[in-house]
């Protein structure tokens, strides 16, 4: 026995339309138990935003029932047998219910731009070409993700595109050119936000700079935990607060010190041993080497008496307890971070090109420029050890747990 559906053209004042609304709240409650939400199925609403059951009932009251929503399908009901054309098969039919489920679930809460749905919702509708599996969106995704997979560039899919459109059967529905599948495909997309890098600053290796990429991930993800984001459960058809955190981050070394701001070269590259750190310049290789790591030993380790194999001394010094992540924080309180690289103005680069001429024609050595002490003043001492205070540092998590090496 089918549905009674007579009562949806009926005025909204009248009995039947009241009894008919109960009846369809209770047959979508009884296929969706476990939710909290429905989506409704008003003439302002259709189906494109979803709300609390008490907010549907008003809302079929107040703006009525789209009387072109014929099969329920958003609420639990099957689609009748004959509903679909012959020649479509089995994948077709479940290909257009999990894309159609795909687009519920992503636009539960849209409000700004239902008419992108809409033409989604058209796309599910058509066949990619009469036989196929695919509806004309999930076949485009289907091109999407492996352009996304291997790497293709635009003008490659583009060419891709066109091939497919004239490869393919007259009626197919798949689109021409990159620009229309991007056109469509943006009401599936995510938001993102442009960073602008100068050319003449760090446009393809960012060191230090590397804070200025990871401030929207920072922002992200101090969401992700302090406030927590709404999300939605498709197995158990039901919305939960999900939370995210940074526990630790995996690098080489020179990627270690960019992120966590320290030094990892020169006199003080020791993380753990930072201004302790044993070091001696070799004046005939002009390198930095370090001697102390006999500290790390056990105190009776027979490495700590040998004097030969190392440099003549023997080693009494012991490990020194390295900072926490909350040590560090009030170490570079007030730190004061210097982004981008420096430019050289036209004067310095001609400077030092003539004063490379002027070398190789005078053996003399001109002395150089004493600091002064203002200038000696002015520079934190705290730049030795550390290169900037990390944008990590903005979690609150991240104070106790980042920055330490094993």
């Amino acid at each position: 026995m089918g549905i009674d559906k007579s009562w949806i053209s009926l005025d909204r004042l009248s009995n039947a339309y009241d009894k008919g609304v109960e009846a369809f709240l209770e047959f979508a409650q009884s296929n969706n138990p476990n939710s909290n939400v429905i989506a409704c199925p008003c003439k302002k609403c259709i189906n494109l935003c979803h709300h609390s059951i008490v907010d549907v009932r008003y809302h079929l009251f107040a703006h009525g029932f789209n009387e072109n929503y014929k099969v329920w399908s958003f609420h639990g009901e099957k689609l009748p047998n004959n509903s679909r054309p012959p020649e479509f098969d089995d994948n077709y039919t479940s290909d257009y219910h999990y894309t159609k489920e795909m687009l519920d679930d992503a636009f539960a809460y849209v409000d700004n731009e239902p008419e992108s749905l809409k033409s989604l919702l058209e796309e599910c509708d058509k066949p990619l070409y009469v036989g196929s599996k695919y509806n004309a969106l999930s076949g485009l995704l289907k091109f999407q993700h492996l352009k996304g997979q291997y790497g293709s560039s635009d003008a490659s899919f583009d060419a891709l595109l066109g091939a497919l459109k004239d490869v393919l059967p007259l009626d197919s529905t798949i689109h021409s050119s990159i620009y229309e599948a991007k056109k469509l495909l943006k009401g599936v997309g995510l938001q993102y936000e442009k960073i602008h890098a100068c050319e003449n600053d760090w446009p393809y290796q960012p060191g230090n700079n590397i804070d200025v990429y990871l401030k929207p991930l920072i922002e992200d993800l101090k969401l992700l935990w302090e406030t927590c984001v709404k999300t939605f459960d498709a197995y158990k058809k039901e919305y939960f607060n999900l939370r995210a955190v940074l526990l630790w981050t995996i690098n080489d070394f020179p990627a270690y010190g960019n992120l966590s701001g320290c030094v990892t070269k020169g006199y003080h590259a020791c993380p753990i041993c930072s201004e302790n750190t044993s070091s001696i310049w070799l004046p005939k290789s002009r390198k930095v080497c370090f001697l102390g790591h006999r500290n790390f030993l056990p105190l009776r380790h027979p490495f700590r008496r040998r004097k030969k194999d190392f440099n003549n001394q023997q080693e009494r010094d012991v490990m020194k307890h390295p900072l926490s992540g909350e040590e560090i924080y009030d170490y570079l309180e007030g730190f004061e971070n210097k982004w981008g690289k420096k430019k050289k103005s036209k004067k310095e680069t001609s400077k030092k090109k003539t004063s490379k001429k002027s070398k190789k024609s005078s053996k003399k050595k001109t002395p150089k420029e004493k600091t002064s002490k203002k200038e000696k003043e002015s520079i934190d001492e705290r730049t030795k050890l550390w290169h900037k205070k990390s944008i990590c540092f903005n979690l609150n998590i991240g104070r106790s747990c980042l920055f330490v090496i094993s």
